[in-house]
């Protein structure tokens, strides 16, 4: 538990604004540094690898002593020894300093952290092991005052990538030193590549497998030995300017402006470090706004179709402060199929605004498909320069069926009475459920299974599980599938969801023959939709090449009550309608195939 008296006796502590001072007969009024007495900021460096299956914990831990501390306390990895070797097709997160860096902490093994590098009592060396001592050496040395300050701010050429970091120190007391040095490290964030152990710290794990390597540190500007500095005396404010040109790789890995952060921090000779601060970096000639996408998430979206609703962090990065009320994301495809959104920005929390969009287009059901999404206008006005999209994975789970008749086979785990499921139709009226199983006496599993008779339209399956950790975490590998009436296997799931699993079924007499040889079908959109009874509605779809293809639409129990008959359509977009006389209210579906092609669509009359 941290240290609660600590934590609220440093919020008494706050940044001094702009001063007018003079240093080496330069006059600065913008000066970056507070010039209060204040206690110590903490720099962890944590020594770590990815063929380290222990180094996920220690990320895991480093994560929460920031969240505890995210104004003092901040996170350098540094990937060194034998462990951090990328075999082949790996990525390389090892800087040039690593190993020395390693050696000077006295490393005996990973992962190990060195706190600000303080030698505390009765270590050996800086690098700490031990895991669960790191929140207590690190509340120790944030309860300590410092005799000097650093601020820093940074700066990068979006055309010519050079880096520039301005970095000031100011002395509230002496020095015991003659000599301090300054640091500058350079590191990157969002790295995707493996790591051993990953599954201890799952928030760190993408939806493909991979790990997301934070705070790994590529380059330091001053060297290992820091920049020295000889004025260290009480009342002195030291001013240096550093750079250096980003290479498009450094060390065979992709050096993205986007997610670099910059630390700096003044050390005693060249270790102690008194302060340490994180460089906001801002962006010259480049797009008129910068921003960050991050922290996606797919938010709930029970409609049997191919649409998914996205929640992710928009980071505003832009060096001049420009207002921002509004911002259009453009969604793509790998097959071209786009969604625009306009989101009101109405509420930046540090800089943040959480995003959660309307449904967006997807090309494939049924298994993972990718995004890639891109900020295209601020404020209505399109910009001149855009950033390159980012590429997000989803998941639509569902699948068309023909026979109202289902087999749900759900294999627990040991812990039966934490697993609950339900299946509703589309207006949230429950058709079958169970609320729990029976717990078993050892950890194995146990079969069940469940014939279940769908409703017309879109029905929605949920599992969940009350510890929040699925059918398949130790205790027995439970899983669960839904089968058709001839036992072929419509849906699977190898239990390891977390709290729960959302399945839907979409019930169409057409049945999958409609979606032969395709990836989740046709992209069909329809509107108005639903419509009024005796009017007209558009139909849209996408073709890569021409193609013959046939329209009908059919009664939710597979009559065809409209036939549009067979014909050429052009590549590009096309726009068909659809008359809707004679037509009852209720629902039908609007079939397309032919030539390779398929799709289908729920269409509501009213």
């Amino acid at each position: 538990m941290k240290n609660k008296g600590l934590f609220f006796r440093r919020l008494l502590f706050c940044i001094a604004g702009s001063s007018f001072l003079t240093v080496s007969g330069q006059d600065i009024t913008d000066t970056l540094v507070s010039m209060d007495s204040k206690y110590r900021r903490v720099l962890l460096e944590e020594y770590t690898g990815m063929h380290c299956p222990n180094c996920p914990a220690g990320h895991k831990e480093a994560n929460t002593i920031h969240s505890y501390y995210p104004e003092d306390c901040f996170l350098l990895n540094i990937h060194a020894g034998n462990l951090a070797m990328p075999a082949g097709g790996e990525v390389n997160l090892r800087s040039a300093y690593g190993d020395a860096l390693a050696t000077q902490a006295g490393v005996t093994g990973i992962p190990s952290a060195s706190i600000s590098r303080h030698l505390f009592p009765g270590q050996a060396s800086m690098a700490i092991v031990d895991r669960d001592s790191w929140l207590e050496n690190v509340e120790e040395l944030l309860g300590m005052e410092t005799y000097v300050n650093i601020g820093a701010e940074a700066s990068i050429d979006w055309q010519s990538r050079e880096l520039e970091v301005r970095v000031q120190l100011y002395y509230t007391g002496d020095s015991p030193e003659a000599e301090n040095h300054i640091h500058v490290a350079l590191l990157q964030n969002n790295v995707e590549g493996t790591q051993d152990g990953s599954e201890a710290n799952p928030d760190q794990v993408l939806a493909n497998g991979n790990y997301l390597h934070q705070h790994v540190l590529r380059d330091l500007l001053t060297g290992i030995e820091g920049d020295a500095v000889s004025t260290t005396v009480a009342g002195s404010l030291v001013q240096r300017t550093y750079s250096m040109v980003l290479p498009e790789t450094l060390n065979q890995l992709d050096l993205d402006i986007m997610q670099l952060q910059v630390l700096a921090f003044v050390t005693e000779s060249e270790y102690e470090v008194m302060d340490v601060c994180e460089a906001p970096v801002a962006f010259a000639n480049g797009p008129e706004y910068v921003f960050e996408m991050s922290d996606f998430a797919q938010l709930a979206q029970n409609s049997c179709d191919n649409l998914v609703r996205l929640a992710f962090a928009l980071k505003n990065r832009n060096p001049e402060g420009k207002v921002v009320e509004s911002v259009t994301f453009q969604f793509m495809t790998p097959k071209g199929l786009e969604t625009e959104y306009v989101c009101a920005v109405d509420a930046w929390e540090a800089g943040i605004f959480r995003v959660e969009t309307d449904e967006v287009s997807i090309d494939k059901t049924g298994e993972e498909d990718t995004l890639f999404a891109q900020v295209t206008a601020v404020n209505g006005q399109a910009l001149s320069l855009t950033q390159e999209p980012v590429a997000v994975m989803v998941m639509k789970d569902y699948v068309t069926v023909s026979n109202l008749e289902v087999v749900l086979d759900v294999w627990q785990d040991r812990w039966g009475t934490e697993t609950s499921w339900v299946f509703e139709d589309e207006a949230g009226n429950v058709l079958e459920q169970m609320d729990a199983y029976s717990d078993l006496s050892s950890n194995s599993t146990e079969r069940h299974t469940h014939e279940v008779t769908l409703a017309a339209g879109c029905n929605v399956f949920v599992i969940r599980d009350l510890a929040g950790d699925g059918i398949n975490c130790g205790v027995g590998e439970g899983h669960l599938q839904i089968s058709d009436a001839a036992g072929e296997i419509l849906l699977r799931n190898d239990g390891t969801y977390t709290d729960s699993l959302v399945w839907l079924l979409r019930y169409s007499p057409a049945g999958n023959e409609a979606f032969a040889g395709m990836e989740g079908g046709m992209d069909l959109r329809l509107w108005p939709n639903p419509a009024p009874a005796a009017s007209e509605v558009s139909l849209a779809f996408n073709l890569d090449e021409p193609a013959c293809l046939q329209f009908s639409v059919l009664s939710v129990n597979g009559c065809r009550v409209l036939d549009l008959g067979a014909r050429v359509y052009p590549a590009g977009q096309n726009i068909v309608t659809l008359p809707l006389d004679g037509l009852a209210p209720g629902l039908y579906l609007v079939l397309l195939q032919g030539d390779g092609h398929a799709g289908l669509a729920r269409l509501v009359v009213r």
